[in-house]
């Protein structure tokens, strides 16, 4: 009789221990589960969100270099600091190539100066070709002064960053000759174009001409 009572307690105890562990077994499974519904849930949420928009890249400074040609200007750098700007104003009943020199040079442009070209006033383009080296030159004449951009192009251009410069003549003197600043020259833009030989010529002859000229622009010479 005692032994069959320590049995049936021993079962009891037995089938309450099962009984505990298996709930605590219940138990857990519950918590994974709803865990893993609530991570589904959240999951399904965040998929029907909007995309997030990355913050804007950090503006980088502009690399130096010329500004970018456009057609309104025929040509543009800085002398000294001051502004050289040749304008096209092309697309009129008078057309014309107007120039801003500011006072570039204090002894031969003391002031800021303007030109317009005219029917028959208009820019002159000439070349000067020699050994290892090219010169272009758009210039005016006002009486007699004459001012002209040139481009160098060659061996014996000196500086090849520095390739345009900007000669004031008195008469057959020149008086000055400065280099455009470094990483402010836009390229020439004038209305002209080469033929199938090479050859410049004029696309209009009542704002620009090919004539040459007695003038040595070649900053070298």
């Amino acid at each position: 009789m005692r032994l069959l009572s320590i049995l049936l307690i021993g079962l009891f105890s037995t089938g309450t221990a099962h009984a505990q562990f298996g709930n605590l077994l219940n138990d857990l499974k519950s918590a994974i589960d709803g865990a893993s519904q609530n991570q589904k849930t959240e999951q399904a949420q965040s998929s029907k969100q909007q995309p997030v928009t990355p913050a804007p890249a950090t503006q980088k400074t502009a690399p130096k270099g010329p500004p970018a040609t456009s057609r309104d200007i025929a040509f543009q750098c800085k002398v000294n600091g001051k502004d050289l700007i040749y304008k096209n104003n092309l697309d009129s009943d008078d057309p014309n190539i107007s120039v801003r020199m500011a006072n570039v040079n204090a002894k031969t442009l003391p002031t800021d100066y303007d030109w317009r070209s005219e029917y028959k006033d208009p820019l002159y383009l000439t070349e000067e070709t020699g050994n290892r080296v090219s010169v272009t030159t758009v210039y005016f004449k006002v009486k007699q002064m004459t001012y002209g951009i040139s481009y160098c192009e060659g061996m014996m251009c000196g500086n090849p960053n520095q390739p345009y410069s900007f000669a004031i003549f008195n008469g057959d003197k020149k008086v000055s000759q400065e280099f455009c600043d470094e990483d402010t020259a836009s390229e020439f833009n004038f209305p002209v174009k080469a033929d199938k030989n090479g050859k410049l010529a004029s696309q209009l002859k009542e704002v620009i001409v090919i004539k040459k000229s007695p003038l040595k622009f070649n900053p070298f010479n």
